[in-house]
């Protein structure tokens, strides 16, 4: 599975939790569809990534906690998968949910 960094299997519900303080890159995508990621402490997570792509139920930030979400594709070594970032399948861009 070149190019996720972290998957969540779909039956997971359970809320998953990582420390913003602890994770200074975090290079491809975060795949959580059925569960809520929580992002805890005062820092910048994934700041010094060149790509990140959340796929979640849900994003919470606690504490002053912040995910730098990069998209320089092309500076990575990281292949993008199909259907995300600068590899869209379809020709259509993302779509944000309010």
């Amino acid at each position: 599975m070149a190019g996720f960094v972290l998957v969540m299997d779909r039956l997971r519900t359970k809320e998953f939790k990582i420390y913003a303080h602890v994770i200074e890159r975090l290079e491809g995508v975060v795949y959580s569809p059925e569960a809520r990621l929580r992002v805890e402490g005062a820092a910048n997570a994934a700041a010094d990534s060149d790509w990140t792509v959340i796929v979640a139920k849900e994003l919470r930030l606690k504490d002053d906690a912040n995910v730098v979400i990069n998209s320089d594709y092309n500076a990575s070594s990281v292949p993008v998968p199909t259907g995300v970032g600068n590899n869209l399948s379809d020709g259509f861009g993302p779509t944000l949910a309010h």
